[in-house]
């Protein structure tokens, strides 16, 4: 990529893909969660500055549902906050993340069959939780294959920056391959079947045409939000696991060039979404290019909410920030 000479992209030139939508039921639903969350001891302080994401990820989801929803990306959210890459980058004592991959089996096993295990540990009751909240309004099929993606993300979370580096012609390349693991986008995505009660079938949820308009949204989503919460990750916590702190270290870029760069990967994703969701083929029944329809559209919708929920949150806001649009 070249630089240009006269304009180097910024927060505000990462380019929108519709207007804002919420879910008219995002503030009862979000108290309900909340009072689940804490009774399964995953309520943390800034709960409402990170869960009000799933009724912009959602803007169609019905109560219960976006409920089920809301837990469920609790859930993924505690764990990130609270065990952080960060603070075990550059160790190599491996041993805590063995143990919390084996802790990630056993969340998976008790969401989906229900049943307690002989062990203790603090995020198996939320498992429990989420079974009893989720299990209830959707089918086996859909959750074994999401339990299994979420598996994927939830492991993807332990693994080092060196260890993704390491060895690797183009670093940024990948880190974005990881990224899209990392981010947990992949959960978020076939919740999209989940939060409007329809159900892809196997042989279209195989099709490499999904995956093509998946890619480019999990891209979207877990690299704008490397740019923008560029100062909680780097600055306030020193991590390097982020796009634009790559783009400083490998591309010997300085802060507004690496910016810059980030920004144009998202827009080159954003771009090729747009593309792709012109591009649906003849799944060769009306039934089932609706629900290609449906799938699509809740991907547009996720790339919209990306932008429009965290510009709506404080959760990266601050008098410090490096962006002007988000100082306070």
């Amino acid at each position: 990529m070249s630089l240009p000479t006269k304009h180097l992209f910024g927060l505000s030139d990462i380019k929108l893909i519709d207007k804002q939508k919420i879910n008219p039921y995002a503030e009862e639903a979000q108290t309900i969660a909340k009072g689940l969350c804490k009774k399964a001891g995953i309520h943390l302080s800034n709960f409402d500055g990170y869960n009000s994401m799933s009724a912009f990820l959602y803007p169609d989801a019905s109560l219960d549902r976006l409920v089920g929803l809301i837990v469920i990306m609790n859930f993924l959210y505690y764990v990130d906050e609270v065990y952080e890459r960060h603070e075990r980058q550059g160790s190599t004592d491996k041993s805590e993340d063995i143990y919390l991959r084996e802790v990630f089996d056993n969340c998976v096993e008790i969401i989906i069959s229900g049943k307690k295990i002989n062990a203790t540990h603090e995020l198996y009751d939320a498992s429990y939780m989420i079974h009893e909240t989720v299990v209830p309004l959707t089918n086996l099929d859909w959750m074994r294959r999401f339990i299994t993606v979420t598996l994927q993300h939830l492991k993807s979370t332990t693994y080092n920056l060196e260890d993704i580096i390491e060895g690797n012609e183009d670093p940024i390349e990948a880190y974005v391959g990881l990224r899209e693991l990392d981010c947990g986008m992949r959960p978020t995505m076939h919740m999209i079947e989940f939060a409007n009660d329809f159900y892809l079938p196997e042989h279209v949820r195989n099709h490499p045409y999904i995956r093509s308009v998946e890619e480019p949204t999990a891209n979207v989503a877990g690299l704008m939000n490397d740019i923008i919460s560029y100062e909680k990750e780097v600055i306030e916590f020193d991590s390097r696991f982020n796009l634009v702190a790559l783009l400083e270290d490998y591309r010997n870029l300085q802060f507004d060039q690496a910016v810059h760069e980030a920004v144009v990967i998202v827009n080159e994703n954003t771009d090729n979404f747009i593309k792709r969701e012109t591009e649906v083929p003849d799944f060769g029944d009306d039934e089932t290019n609706n629900l290609v329809a449906r799938y699509v559209q809740g991907l547009r919708d996720q790339i919209n909410a990306t932008w429009q929920w965290q510009m709506s949150t404080d959760r990266y806001r601050s008098p410090n920030s490096p962006y002007p649009e988000l100082r306070i």
